[in-house]
């Protein structure tokens, strides 16, 4: 029986295995114990393994198809501040009560961070009924620190940036 193609990372008290193939031979079958498997590594998946991994003592190996894990075209690895979602909606929910989480995780572990913030911007004047739609979603979502701003405030911030306004989200960005 050949051995499966496996490259293993070890993240604390699970594996993410990448390219995992098994070559069957016979009525030969490879046998693993794991409490869990996790299919694919992707932000959500390793934390989801992390935490079976961590709170429950129990062995978890993540399995990823991808020559590289982290993250996905679905993942901007951006922390969202909950604006772009209607009031009351479970992304807008979720957006508001996880956006703390990130920093405080990385603030408990001494791991460097930054709380970037975002500005979003109206480039012409036919963008700023958007802009405003998006403050008031923020507003009725609980999103702290809003602030609506024009053109040249902005690019104080950011002196490169053209526009015409800008709503300055200081909750979203970069973790």
């Amino acid at each position: 029986m050949m051995k499966p193609s496996v490259s293993a990372s070890f993240y604390g008290p699970y594996v993410v295995m990448q390219k995992f193939q098994i070559i069957f031979h016979g009525n030969s079958i490879p046998k693993e114990k794991a409490y869990a498997v996790v299919i694919g590594a992707g932000v959500v998946a390793k934390a989801a393994a992390r935490q079976l991994a961590m709170r429950h003592g129990r062995e978890v190996v993540v399995i990823e198809s991808a020559p590289t894990f982290g993250t996905r075209t679905r993942n901007s690895e951006v922390v969202h501040s909950g604006i772009y979602y209607p009031r009351n909606s479970l992304k807008a929910l979720f957006c508001v009560r996880g956006r703390q989480l990130p920093y405080k995780y990385c603030k408990e572990h001494e791991i460097p961070h930054l709380r970037i913030g975002k500005l979003i911007v109206a480039t012409g004047l036919s963008g700023i009924p958007k802009l405003n739609l998006l403050m008031t979603r923020g507003v009725e979502n609980g999103v702290q620190g809003l602030k609506m701003m024009e053109g040249h405030e902005a690019t104080t911030m950011e002196p490169e940036l053209q526009c015409v306004k800008a709503l300055s989200s200081p909750t979203s960005g970069g973790s």
